[in-house]
């Protein structure tokens, strides 16, 4: 290399998988395990990258579930499920949600007033789901929880904790002692008091991930995740908790990509890659991977390769035909086969230096 002069050299791009949706921060600003635009990626194999559709839709409460009109009911029309010991009563076209004494299933006794107006604003209650010793109630615009309501004493009441609501039950679930919800804003929960907006790193480029796109959220209890499905088929996953809130994944059929962060030098002066590698594990013989470079905001047309591949471990170049100088640059895997684990992205960058990058 001359005196001065920038050279080629390995740069890692992506080492922590699966990544992450992280859509409304720059594409160049984001960290290792965040992605702009992915979907079918396989998430239960920590470190590597692979495609796998989501086929688990998740499961509901086991015992929220519709029981007979007790005799004596308060009012007709009512839905009626026996929670908590007891029995609750509503229906999506009032506003009132009552509760019998203590048990009683098949028959309706009052205990207190026997009934909580959800009024504080107009509406009618859209869907009500158990969440810990709590309920989960839900309107179209806002969301109230009645605490304790495992209480055998009564004397219960309705919080309003947030002015963010469910079109329907289906989009209301709980998972341990925190009530999730999905709506048009994003996924949202809450463990009775503060609102957690779990879509936050998506706001303002949602896609599929909101309860606009989906028939049911549900959980996957076993791996403490919320799944939002379409016709039985998964849409997102989300997995609460871990850096920036909660994990977000997206699905569509069985289709694939993955999209790293992009590249840009520290003072904006030109990058040039002329090559990508993947390092791999596969069993699978032929290795065919199609992929896509962005320069600058242009996706160029898809590239592939197909090679023969006699380790179960390796590494394989891939040689782009838009080897050209830009502000910022970019890459995505939009196909590659089953059964192939990526365990590191790197691109061949010549540049004066690289904005948050590891280079070799």
């Amino acid at each position: 290399m001359e005196r001065g002069r920038a050279d080629f050299q390995w740069v890692d791009i992506a080492t922590r998988f699966p990544a992450t949706l992280v859509k409304d921060i720059a594409p160049e600003k984001l960290q290792d395990g965040q992605t702009p635009d992915a979907y079918g990626m396989g998430i239960d194999k920590q470190g590597v990258l692979y495609r796998l559709g989501y086929t688990n839709i998740g499961e509901r409460s086991s015992t929220w579930v519709v029981v007979g009109t007790p005799l004596n009911p308060p009012a007709s029309g009512l839905t009626w499920k026996y929670q908590f010991n007891r029995l609750w009563g509503y229906a999506t076209n009032g506003n009132k949600l009552y509760y019998g004494a203590p048990g009683n299933v098949s028959n309706y006794f009052v205990q207190d007033m026997g009934s909580l107006q959800i009024d504080a604003e107009d509406g009618n209650i859209t869907g009500v789901y158990p969440f810990g010793g709590n309920l989960g109630i839900a309107k179209a615009s806002n969301l109230y929880v009645v605490p304790n309501a495992d209480n055998t004493s009564g004397g219960f009441s309705a919080d309003m904790v947030a002015e963010q609501g469910a079109g329907s039950e289906a989009n209301m679930v709980g998972m341990g002692d925190v009530l999730f919800i999905a709506n048009a804003n994003g996924v949202w929960g809450t463990s009775g008091q503060d609102l957690q907006e779990l879509t936050r790193p998506i706001r303002e480029n949602l896609g599929t991930v909101s309860g606009g796109s989906i028939d049911a959220l549900n959980a996957d209890f076993e791996r403490g995740r919320i799944i939002g499905s379409s016709s039985s088929a998964t849409v997102f996953v989300i997995e609460p908790g871990g850096e920036g809130g909660a994990s977000i994944f997206a699905y569509d059929g069985s289709e694939f990509r993955f999209t790293t962060r992009s590249l840009m030098g520290p003072t904006g002066g030109p990058v040039v890659v002329d090559k990508i590698s993947l390092s791999y594990e596969y069993t699978g013989g032929q290795i065919d991977v199609s992929w896509q470079v962005k320069i600058n905001d242009t996706w160029k047309a898809v590239e592939r390769v197909r090679r023969g591949s006699d380790t179960e471990r390796g590494r394989i170049e891939l040689a782009t035909n838009n080897v050209l100088a830009c502000r910022r640059w970019a890459m995505r895997l939009t196909d590659i086969p089953s059964g192939f684990y990526i365990h590191r992205i790197q691109a061949r960058v010549k540049m004066e230096g690289v904005l948050g990058y590891a280079t070799e």
